[in-house]
């Protein structure tokens, strides 16, 4: 496993997954029933296990392969109270960006926003972000020994508004699996704060 984070104050032992996984089914994946939780012991470790009884596929068309994102500086851990920058690159063709970060309930949508319009992005040429604020990082419970985020970063070859107003996982990927697949490419990924 990797981007295994671990705390250990020697009272409580934490572990997190700090990198999302994802395969790419050219659709989207409806459960039409819950998953169903459990414990499996392998060679002296436990294991969490979730088994989806029933889902459906939705498929579409097969994406570009040429088409990609890639980010970079991005840290895995930060301490509450400092700024988080990143750069991204985009391969393939020049495009749109939408920037989503996440944790817990909340999400909110950090690019295109209030200070940073919505801009065509040339391709292979880093762009560093934010570009004219700033991403001051904190902890929505503050008696929280660490917290999760996650950074969704959703690149499309043409301009496709992100019009909901609820930011949360499940409605970004609606919108994400509405466009067709040779028109967009996402990246995840996600950072503690201490």
């Amino acid at each position: 496993v990797t981007d295994l984070m671990k705390e250990d104050d020697g009272t409580s032992f934490n572990q997190i997954l700090t990198q999302m996984t994802s395969v790419e089914l050219n659709g989207m994946v409806q459960l039409t029933e819950d998953p169903v939780y459990g414990e499996r012991e392998m060679y002296g470790k436990k294991y969490i296990v979730a088994t989806i009884p029933k889902a459906v596929i939705h498929k579409g068309e097969e994406p570009d392969r040429t088409f990609v994102v890639s980010m970079d500086g991005l840290q895995k851990v930060y301490n509450e109270g400092e700024k988080a920058s990143f750069n991204i690159t985009i391969y393939g063709k020049d495009a749109y960006l939408h920037i989503f970060w996440f944790s817990n309930d909340n999400g909110s949508c950090i690019y295109p926003n209030d200070y940073e319009k919505k801009k065509k992005f040339e391709k292979e040429v880093e762009h560093p972000f934010p570009m004219n604020a700033y991403y001051t990082l904190e902890k929505e419970n503050p008696d929280a020994p660490f917290e999760s985020c996650n950074i969704f970063v959703v690149a499309t070859k043409e301009d496709i508004p992100y019009t909901s107003k609820d930011v949360s996982l499940n409605s970004i990927l609606k919108w994400y699996f509405s466009i067709p697949a040779s028109k967009r490419f996402a990246y995840r990924d996600s950072f503690l704060i201490r």
